[in-house]
């Protein structure tokens, strides 16, 4: 008898706390009216909802920054952790970008993990910045800092850098760390863009990646447009004979997007690459189709055990 006495009185303790404690519900507006104007020679901070302490699920948030007329929005991370499971392509948490007011503008870029991104730089007055948490707890915040720089400033790339714009007619990109080698769960977004419209060529000098047979580790993944999660596959690439790149993959449009991502296990070189646009392009490099099998590829062979040279020796 005690005891279902007891049971009844914690069920109703339970039930009293749950019409006492409201659900957890987001902090912020999906409302684009949350909009700050950025004067040129003043910044402006943008962090996530709570922050220092830890976000809530299911936020939806979205805001607009406006700079002047004759500039343009920056925006920097100085802190992020933003939750990134294994393989998910920031689809559970994630800050992303948009090129205007809406998102219907060119996306810019969407982000989680914990290493910190690197600038965003709108091409107009508008920036539009959206912050999505799904409905499980996971620690973590943001913090960044805003401000408004001229309309012909450009950010630099550099070099072995996690990601980032390459607006340019041609340049070059690296894995981080390469070529001693890159870390655990890497995940860097590289978005190649040109003011011109023709196509976008993209060539690996080399290329040395965990061996899997559907790079289901480490690999580089290349989109044919500017939309991580729409624009068509080009190729997902990784160690192996069978699943090397190709010697030049092209675009069908002005822009491309390259994902490198790493597991928490066995870790290699990484890579090198080049990109032009069409009119640029690589002439000294012969089609596959005019030399033997052996070098059709001009990477490294991936198989340690058989002991072939590293890619700092064959570069």
């Amino acid at each position: 008898m005690m005891a279902n006495v007891l049971h009844i009185t914690v069920l109703l303790s339970v039930m009293v706390l749950g019409l006492l404690i409201p659900p957890v519900q987001s902090t912020c507006s999906v409302d684009v009216s949350q909009r700050t104007n950025v004067t040129f020679g003043t910044e402006e901070e943008y962090s996530a909802p709570g922050y220092p302490e830890n976000y809530l699920p299911n936020e939806n948030c979205v805001h607009l920054f406006v700079a002047e007329t004759g500039y343009k929005i920056r925006f920097e991370f100085e802190e992020f952790h933003v939750e990134n499971r294994e393989d998910s392509e920031c689809r559970y948490d994630y800050v992303e970008f948009y090129d205007g007011d809406s998102t219907s503008d060119r996306h810019l870029g969407r982000y989680c993990g914990h290493k910190i991104p690197p600038p965003v730089l709108s091409t107009g007055r508008e920036l539009m910045v959206l912050f999505v948490s799904d409905n499980s707890i996971e620690p973590g915040s943001f913090k960044a800092e805003v401000e408004s720089v001229a309309e012909d400033y450009l950010e630099p790339y550099h070099l072995g850098q996690c990601g980032g714009l390459l607006h340019a007619d041609q340049g070059e990109f690296t894995s981080p760390g390469y070529p001693y080698g890159y870390e655990a769960n890497e995940y860097c977004v590289y978005f190649i863009t040109s003011e011109t419209r023709d196509t976008i060529q993209l060539h690996f000098t080399s290329f040395d990646l965990e061996v899997h047979h559907s790079c289901q580790y480490d690999f580089v993944k290349v989109l044919d447009g500017n939309d991580l999660q729409n624009s068509p596959v080009l190729g997902k690439f990784c160690g192996g004979e069978d699943n090397r790149p190709p010697r030049i993959i092209e675009s069908s449009g002005s822009m491309m997007i390259v994902i490198f991502h790493s597991d928490v296990s066995i870790h290699y070189e990484g890579f090198y690459a080049k990109f032009a646009i069409n009119q640029i392009g690589f002439p000294d490099i012969p089609p596959a189709s005019s030399l033997p099998n052996s070098v059709a590829v001009p990477v490294c062979d991936l198989s340690r055990e058989i002991g072939r040279a590293s890619c700092r020796e064959r570069v």
